[in-house]
């Protein structure tokens, strides 16, 4: 299979009209590897990351289906994959693997406030743990009420409310958050499972 790129300037803009055809696998190396990344900023300051990884895209799934059976999301309540995040206050521009939301943060952001009640990060092995402490202590100082870091390779979830309050729950163990999304709760075993 080959695509077609196309470049040429017309009336100011860029348009694609390059006429060179590439296989579908140089264009995932060239094109598609190149937004494994996503960019955050804090303070003036660009900050690379990658994005949550292919192979744990189940996770958050298996996150979201879960909450999507409760009654705050019959309400309008959203997790949300990769949701951007504004921290006014902390000047910090932050995009979590996923995110709780109120239906007045979906609908009115400019009228709700800035921080969602539960940030969710898939941990990956290039996170260092000074990383996720400082991303965690920046999250709660932003309002977020709790981080929970997933650990794929150890399936484990660590729940934070605050830099000492920290569960860490595997197995059957239920993950909760139900003290800042009603009714929420989901085993360990459920968030990996495949």
């Amino acid at each position: 299979m080959s695509v077609a790129i196309k470049k040429k300037k017309t009336q100011g803009r860029l348009q694609k009209s390059d006429n060179r055809l590439i296989s579908l696998e140089a264009f995932k190396k060239q094109y598609l590897e190149k937004t494994r990344y996503k960019y955050e900023w804090k303070d003036g300051k660009v900050e690379k990351d990658e994005f949550m990884k292919v192979g744990e895209r189940y996770i958050i799934d298996n996150i979201i289906t879960k909450f999507n059976t409760l009654s705050v999301y019959q309400q309008g309540n959203r997790i949300m994959a990769e949701a951007d995040c504004y921290f006014s206050e902390l000047k910090a521009y932050r995009r979590p693997d996923a995110a709780y939301f109120t239906k007045q943060q979906v609908r009115h952001p400019e009228e709700a406030p800035d921080a969602p009640a539960l940030v969710i990060e898939v941990v990956s092995p290039s996170n260092t743990d000074l990383q996720n402490k400082l991303k965690m202590q920046e999250y709660l100082d932003a309002g977020v009420q709790m981080v929970w870091f997933i650990y794929p390779n150890v399936e484990q979830v660590w729940s934070h409310t605050s830099p000492t309050d920290v569960k860490v729950y595997q197995q059957d163990d239920k993950c909760d958050a139900s003290s800042v999304v009603k009714g929420f709760q989901i085993s360990a075993k459920e968030v990996f499972k495949r």
